[in-house]
């Protein structure tokens, strides 16, 4: 079943597309190499954290040299804690130590604050290269992935320091969901609850209803 595209229309920018669906993780390479704006990408960092690595990393890598990419990764540990300055510090020391240039890409794999952490060394790196979004969660693919907000926290406050980047492209893999804790799966349905209850009364109407209307075949893809 091919993904769905979602087109992220900007005032002032070129759009890009979000692709959702079952298995699309392993497309990667092939959507990047596709990517009008991503012709001249030889060099890709993917920038993970210890909890998404050892479920996601290997394949993401795979998918990437299958396409011909030169591919490099920098694992940060789980959890808020990773979102400063000194970790972004981390990340720039591997791209200098990689001689990372304008030329490379960075692929942010994992929630929410790997997409801000690796959004903002890209935001930064050279003045600013290319980036894409591969969200792991579902709070990540409908909130935090799309609309370029990346940054770093310091200790007077979350999110002081950042910048807006847009990512050249969102991949939202489905199947990644259903590892999930249910926790960690309710905060991102408590976003989409928000997001009808705002303004879609057809998706809070599904979201009612729960059983099949959620849980059926295609029901997160559409939902996302």
């Amino acid at each position: 079943m091919p993904a769905t595209k979602v087109v992220v229309n900007l005032a002032d920018e070129s759009p890009y597309d979000v692709r959702i669906g079952a298995g699309v993780l392993a497309k990667l390479g092939v959507h990047v190499r596709k990517h009008p704006e991503l012709e001249r990408v030889e060099r890709v960092l993917v920038v993970t954290d210890d909890n998404v690595a050892p479920l996601y990393l290997a394949d993401a890598k795979a998918a990437l040299a299958q396409a011909g990419f030169r591919v490099s990764d920098v694992t940060v540990a789980a959890g808020e804690g990773s979102k400063s300055v000194e970790v972004a510090a981390e990340i720039w020391e591997a791209m200098a130590q990689l001689s990372l240039g304008r030329d490379c890409l960075v692929v942010a794999l994992g929630g929410g604050v790997v997409g801000d952490l690796a959004g903002f060394a890209a935001a930064s790196w050279l003045r600013g290269v290319e980036f894409i979004q591969i969200p792991t969660t579902l709070l990540a693919m409908v909130d935090s992935s799309v609309g370029g907000k990346t940054g770093v926290d310091i200790p007077q406050g979350k999110n002081l320091v950042g910048a807006f980047w847009q990512p050249s492209l969102v991949v939202c893999d489905t199947d990644m969901l259903s590892l999930l804790p249910a926790e960690t799966f309710a905060d991102g349905m408590a976003e989409v609850i928000k997001y009808g209850a705002i303004f879609d009364r057809e998706l809070f109407e599904q979201l009612e209803r729960g059983g099949q209307a959620l849980a059926g075949p295609g029901a997160l893809e559409g939902i996302i």
